[in-house]
């Protein structure tokens, strides 16, 4: 759009999926065979081998069922992607560009699930001002799953099981600016629906301002705020649970929360600004590059 006078501009974007179930049904579910200890009565801790209520058994058994259960061998998870633009330009002349995707399949390393970019440039007459406002958003929580069942790697299949453990993260990232006269680009992007855990979760946010011609007038500013919160399975003891029938190897680990993480930061501009360029990027999970 090329306009001379007033223009604005608003996208937004609210997403929310699950692996498995429903969203907003917590809590999330665990993964089939697992049980917690002390749950009932046939579930009940051995404190000779060091076990306590609380503790996650593990069933090392082959499918029993014509038919898988939703959650066999793979915990719950939930991810919101969120995203909001706002851009007002008002007496001057503006020349506005943007392009957004959805992708909502399972994504390769190099993939986006969302990613979007703009492009302004405007010079204001008299008073004429422009301000732009963009915010991305990944919140994720998931529950306990063995490695093995997410992970598309052979060595993943280990006695006693990695578990992959419980998370809760969040990340928030954008810009603001208020210019009189200003050259501005961003890009946003990010990655969270894959059909494995060794691709991780991760979000980009870009942005340089810059002038017309060689100085930008106003102001600009730029963040990241993040809390990573992280569990750990610790394994607790291995035995076999025998029926009239088999042997069945069981094992115990203890969950708990081990990392709790709260980052933010900003950086800001404002008068005469030749350049500000900045960039943004933040990921969770194993990579195996």
């Amino acid at each position: 759009m090329n306009v001379n006078g007033q223009l604005t501009s608003d996208e937004s974007l609210a997403w929310q999926t699950t692996n498995y179930g429903t969203i907003n049904t917590p809590p999330l579910s665990m993964p089939y065979p697992a049980n917690v200890l002390g749950s009932s009565d046939l579930y009940q801790p051995l404190p000779n081998f060091g076990e306590q209520a609380g503790d996650i058994i593990f069933w090392d058994i082959f499918n029993p069922f014509s038919q898988l259960p939703e959650n066999w061998g793979t915990g719950q998870e939930q991810f919101t992607n969120g995203y909001n633009e706002h851009t007002s330009a008002v007496s001057g002349m503006t020349d506005y560009s943007k392009s957004s995707a959805i992708d909502t399949a399972n994504q390769i390393p190099t993939g986006d699930n969302y990613q979007t970019s703009k492009q302004i440039a405007f010079v204001g007459a008299d008073a004429g001002r422009m301000t732009s406002s963009e915010d991305l958003l990944i919140d994720g929580a998931g529950t306990f799953s063995p490695l093995a069942n997410c992970a598309a790697c052979p060595f993943a299949q280990t006695k006693p099981p990695i578990i992959w453990p419980e998370f809760c993260n969040i990340a928030q990232m954008g810009s603001s600016v208020d210019m009189a006269t200003v050259s501005l680009a961003t890009q946003a992007s990010d990655r969270f629906v894959s059909d494995t855990c060794s691709i991780p979760v991760v979000a980009d946010y870009n942005i340089n301002v810059h002038g017309i011609p060689d100085v930008a007038i106003g102001s600009v500013d730029s963040y990241l705020k993040t809390h990573i919160q992280e569990g750990r399975m610790e394994y607790v003891n291995d035995s076999l649970y025998s029926d009239q029938k088999d042997q069945v190897p069981i094992y115990v680990y203890r969950p708990g929360k081990y990392e709790d993480v709260t980052y933010s930061e900003t950086s800001t501009a404002s008068g005469l600004i030749t350049t500000f360029n900045k960039g943004i990027h933040y990921q969770s999970g194993t990579n195996l590059l």
